[in-house]
């Protein structure tokens, strides 16, 4: 996975006040979790971190943090995004060892169309998601799935995905990623006409029985 870059600088002032100051200015209270030592708190220009994260999985990626706290390794401990204005308006962030794993989620990536959905089936994903552990240097952009052979009524585990070297699947083995389903019947629909119809036939020929 490719690593980021954000710049922080300190902060002294902490509290609700100073912090919707400092989005009024442009920036994003952060708190820094160190390895060893005291919790930093620092600010993220809004703007660059909005764009540097873009459309990554924060979840699972690695950052290189610069600035007045020193360059430090650090990922995503958990992000606050305004509910109405969909901005980021707190963020926490823990350093990370390269030598130490980590276990974070990343997303799962299906890969190909399976025989079943070719035979009408319906291709079911299960998972989004995959907890994996590694080294920080080691997290893929995503778990890859290919389903070319998946059949109908067949599906595929935690435990059959071919994950890279040095990566770590942490859920239950027998948990269900993708799966084709068979289709759905059309249940036949009478209007009601037709309804009515066929009432007044059947209503007919008892009168014509008897």
């Amino acid at each position: 996975m490719e690593e980021l870059e954000i710049t922080a600088w300190t902060r002294s002032e902490t509290g609700k006040g100073p912090s919707r100051r400092l989005r009024k200015a442009g920036y994003v209270p952060a708190v820094l979790y160190g390895a060893a030592g005291a919790a930093v708190n620092l600010k993220l220009d809004s703007k660059d971190l909005a764009r540097t994260l873009g459309a990554t999985s924060w979840e699972s990626a690695l950052i290189n943090l610069r600035g007045e706290a020193g360059d430090r390794k650090v990922m995503i401990k958990d992000l606050q995004v305004h509910p109405v204005r969909d901005v980021i308006e707190h963020i926490d962030l823990y350093e990370v060892r390269m030598d130490e794993a980590v276990t974070v989620e990343v997303p799962v990536r299906i890969v190909g169309r399976s025989a079943g959905a070719r035979e009408g089936g319906i291709e079911h994903m299960d998972l989004r998601t995959v907890t994996i552990e590694c080294l920080p240097g080691l997290i893929p952009e995503a778990v890859d799935v290919d389903v070319t052979a998946l059949g109908v009524g067949e599906s595929l585990h935690i435990g059959d995905l071919n994950l890279p070297e040095g990566v770590r699947a942490v859920d239950d083995p027998s948990h269900v990623v993708v799966s084709v389903v068979p289709p759905v019947k059309e249940v036949e629909t009478v209007s009601a006409e037709e309804a009515e119809s066929e009432i007044a036939e059947s209503f007919e020929e008892k009168e014509g029985g008897e």
